[in-house]
This record gives C-alpha cells, sequence and structure tokens, in this order.
C-alpha cells in the first residue's frame, strides 16, 4: 500500500512540476522585434509544434495518473500522506496551462499584429525617403543644367551674361517658394519617422535613413545651391571689377583686422566694421542683406564664429566688397553721364533729356524720374539711389 502511495506521489510532483515552470514560462513577458520573430514564437506552440506533443504527453500522464488513482480506490487506498496534491488539484493545473497559453498566443498575436503595422510603416518610410532622394538628385541635375560651375573672364560678354542669367536661377531655389517645395517633398517621410519615433521602432531593415538624414540631405542641397550661387557671383564681381593689388591687399588687411579671434571669419558686427574700413558707405539694411546671403551658420560646420554666430569667410567678403564697388561704379558711371547732360547742374530738364534722346524715346526716361524738390526738372540722384540701392554720394574704392 505504501509503495502504491510513494508512487502515486512522486508521479504528482513530476507532473506538478513541469505544470508550474510551464504556467510561469507562458506569463512571460512577449518579446518579439519583428514579423518573423513573433510568426516564430506563434508556431512554436500552435498545432504540429513540440510544445502541443509535450502538452498532449502531459494529458496522457495525467489520465494514466487518475487510472493509478482508481486501481489505489479498488486496494481500500483511500488516503496519501506522502503526496501533496489531489488528483483535482493536478486537473486544475492542467487547466491553468490552457489559460495561460490561450492568453499567451493572444498577446503574441498581438505583437505579430503592430509588427505586421510597423513593417508597413517601415516600407512606407523607405519609399517616402526614395522620393525625398529623387527630388534632391533632380534639383542637382537642374542645377547643374542651369548653373554649371563655368569661369567669367573679363571682357567675355556672353560669359558675364550668361552668370547673371545663373545668379538669378540660383537666387529663385533660394526663395521661400522653392524651401516650401522642399519642405512639401519631405513632409510625408518626416510624418512617417515621427510615427515610428511614437512607437519606439527606430530599426528600419528597408533603408538606412532616418528623418534627420533626409533633412540633412536637402539642407546640403541648398548648401550646395548656395554655394554655387556664391562661386558665380564672386566669378562675376572679379570679371566686372578691376582692383589693383594695392586695393585687394587693403581689402584683406581689413578683414584679417577685424577678425579678432583669428578664426577665419568675420560675424555682422566685424563685417560692418571692415565694409566702412575699406571707404564702402553702404546703408544698415544693405549690409545685413549682404551678410545674410553670404554668410554660413556656425551650426552648417566650419571654423564657428564668436559665441557660435553666423560668420562670413575671406573669400566671400572679398566678393561682397567688389560686388559693393561694382554698384558704386555704375552708379557714378549713371551720375556722370545725366551731369553732363545737365550742365553739372543737380537736376535735369525734360528738354535735356529730349535733346539727348529724342521726343519719342524721351518718354520712358522722364517717367522714371521723380520731380526736383525746387527747380522744374528732374531729380536724377533719386533715380540712382533707387536702381543702384544705395546713396549717390558714397565714396568710390580709392
Amino acid at each position: 500500500m505504501d509503495e502504491m502511495r510513494l508512487d502515486f506521489a512522486e508521479r504528482c510532483e513530476g507532473l506538478r512540476l513541469w505544470t508550474d515552470e510551464c504556467v510561469d514560462t507562458l506569463g512571460e513577458v512577449v518579446v518579439a522585434d519583428s514579423v518573423a520573430e513573433a510568426e516564430q514564437q506563434l508556431g512554436e506552440l500552435g498545432p504540429g509544434s513540440a510544445f502541443e506533443a509535450t502538452l498532449l504527453a502531459k494529458r496522457t500522464e495525467l489520465a494514466q495518473l487518475a487510472a493509478f488513482a482508481a486501481t489505489m480506490a479498488e486496494c481500500g487506498v483511500t488516503s496519501n500522506p506522502y503526496s501533496r496534491f489531489t488528483l483535482s488539484e493536478m486537473q486544475s493545473s492542467l487547466d491553468e496551462i490552457d489559460a495561460a497559453l490561450a492568453e499567451r498566443c493572444g498577446r503574441l498575436q498581438a505583437a505579430l499584429d503592430l509588427q505586421r503595422e510597423l513593417e508597413q510603416l517601415k516600407r512606407r518610410f523607405a519609399s517616402a525617403a526614395e522620393a525625398v532622394l529623387a527630388h534632391a538628385a533632380a534639383e542637382k541635375v537642374q542645377l547643374e543644367a542651369e548653373a554649371p560651375a563655368f569661369t567669367i573672364q573679363p571682357g567675355d560678354a556672353a560669359a558675364l551674361a550668361r552668370g547673371k542669367q545663373a545668379v538669378e536661377l540660383l537666387a529663385a531655389r533660394l526663395t521661400a517658394e522653392a524651401r516650401a517645395a522642399r519642405a512639401v517633398a519631405l513632409a510625408p517621410a518626416e510624418e512617417l519617422a515621427a510615427e515610428l519615433l511614437r512607437q519606439g521602432d527606430l530599426h528600419n531593415p528597408f533603408t538606412h535613413h532616418t528623418g534627420p538624414s533626409l533633412k540633412s540631405v536637402l539642407n546640403q542641397l541648398e548648401k550646395l545651391i548656395r554655394d554655387r550661387q556664391q562661386y558665380v557671383e564672386a566669378q562675376l564681381a572679379r570679371a566686372e571689377v578691376s582692383i589693383s593689388r594695392e586695393q585687394h591687399a587693403e581689402i584683406v588687411a581689413a578683414f584679417k583686422h577685424f577678425d579678432k579671434n583669428n578664426n577665419g571669419g568675420l560675424d555682422f558686427k566685424e563685417f560692418v566694421a571692415a565694409l566702412q574700413s575699406v571707404d564702402l558707405a553702404i546703408d544698415d539694411k544693405e549690409m545685413k542683406q549682404a551678410f545674410e546671403a553670404l554668410a554660413t551658420p556656425a551650426e552648417e560646420g566650419g571654423k564657428e564664429g564668436a559665441k557660435g554666430e553666423a560668420h562670413i569667410g575671406q573669400e566671400d567678403y572679398i566678393t561682397c566688397v567688389l560686388k559693393f564697388y561694382a554698384d558704386s561704379d555704375t552708379s557714378d558711371s549713371l551720375l556722370d553721364s545725366f551731369r553732363l547732360l545737365a550742365g553739372g547742374s543737380e537736376f535735369v530738364t525734360a528738354s535735356d533729356v529730349k535733346g539727348a534722346m529724342g521726343e519719342a524715346n524721351a518718354g520712358p526716361l522722364l517717367a522714371a524720374l521723380a520731380p526736383y524738390e525746387t527747380e522744374q526738372g528732374y531729380d536724377y540722384n533719386a533715380l540712382a539711389r533707387r536702381l543702384y540701392a544705395q546713396r549717390a554720394a558714397s565714396p568710390t574704392p580709392h
């Protein structure tokens, strides 16, 4: 009798140990970082799996234990001091496994659904990323077609005209509208990247790009456009303005003098001081526009200006000075022509203009000229200021 009791107790202990371990395992946190991983874990618990076979074997083992308990009862064994578990408790433990299995399979299915959703998001992001890259590539092709790098020699009228057209085309690519078009191209990818970030899934096997890397691609494109614009403007400035070696040395010396921290760049205050030191009388608005057009923001790399401010390098500074010299020279030439026409007077009369241009051709110029303040004539200084956006009395370089 005791042998039967001991045998029953040992068989119960072994089966109960397995059921407890099984319930603990099934209750562990579900970790599935991909569709394949979630599918694998579901497959390990589903029909035809090793787990299903093991569970069936344990059910068979419980049935055999029930038959053994019946035999013990027929032999008059109604109590068992050696066993911690009854047959009904053993049945309950197996039922608990069924509940834990169903609950885990539900959690795995939810994880699988989430991973499928994330995979779709990742595929859509990869597609959106390709669209952004295609947009950038197409704009680069257009850039090379519209404004290729070329040399402009002084006196080459065709090259000068081509350079001026290239500057206009490049400026159009730096307008708010052009930037908005790039933002529109980037927006779908940014939205998908933000959703993936909210989901906490940053690994994408379908592309190595991220939201920030795509934005960097477009920022680099804009930098390329700006650099090309500055290159062409520098070519134009050097072709249109002839300065002596002494003047060039003076411009460079001014730059180095006001580069107080010797970092190869001028911040806005240093830029203004350097311009003024080479006798350029330019209003604040125009100086600010020139600085913003040529300056490099500190975050774009390179040597930073003081306190991390935007800065302008030596070559861009020389380009800027030459452009102002060119504008000043052109304005002075116009004023000299008007003074000659007006016989040295500060205003020109309608008869002066008609006598020089003819009655039929004088109309547009007279319409553009503003009346002079105190005389019966026209203020040609005002026209020069309007055309060249600087004071007619600005000193010329010397």
